[in-house]
């Protein structure tokens, strides 16, 4: 009860920052959508850099909050005094916030790679980056480090880590590559005929 209480508000938090990169995913999708309909790769280009500019910002920003002050997130969720079954919540909480904390930066990178990869025309390679991250690593990597390793939360909080760094760092790299495809702007060129 006190593992999946803190895992509650842990993802609260998580998701509250998320809405924000879901902003910058829609914002670099539609400059990008522009400048892949107009067949200009400059501004394909830059849309997508400066989206994922915007994300290290604001990931960084939130990230690093986050680790620095996680007793005033606590705060927000339970009193100080908080406890189930004698378990005192608040260091709990705020433990699991620092370790949760760089998930953020890298849940938020892959978003946006991906939305702006979409807006280009790659769907199924990203596609397969959050399935294979969220699905066939976080899922199973998450229970065995809970479980039958007893990590608990912690180790819930690493498989979500390991899964949000994998897609991230892959969804970012492909946006890279897609965006320097040779055929790339003869694609868009089609699509407007």
């Amino acid at each position: 009860i006190v593992a999946g209480t803190v895992y509650g508000m842990v993802i609260h938090t998580i998701g509250f920052v998320f809405m924000l990169f879901l902003g910058i995913g829609t914002a670099t999708s539609v400059r990008v959508a522009e400048g892949f309909g107009s067949g200009d790769l400059n501004r394909v280009q830059g849309g997508a850099r400066l989206g994922i500019l915007a994300t290290f910002i604001v990931g960084g920003a939130f990230t690093a909050f986050i680790m620095t002050f996680p007793d005033l997130i606590s705060r927000v969720f339970l009193e100080h005094e908080a406890a189930i079954d004698g378990a005192s919540l608040s260091p709990i909480l705020i433990a699991a916030m620092v370790l949760a904390a760089p998930v953020i930066f890298f849940d938020g990178l892959q978003n946006v790679a991906s939305m702006a990869g979409r807006a280009m025309g790659a769907v199924w390679i990203p596609s397969a980056i959050h399935i294979g991250s969220y699905i066939f690593l976080m899922l199973p990597l998450a229970w065995f480090l809970a479980l039958p390793k007893g990590g608990g939360i912690d180790g819930v909080i690493l498989g979500m880590m390991t899964a949000s760094f994998v897609a991230g760092v892959l969804q970012w790299v492909f946006l890279e590559y897609w965006m320097r495809k040779p055929n790339l702007m003869s694609k868009a060129r089609e699509a407007r005929l």
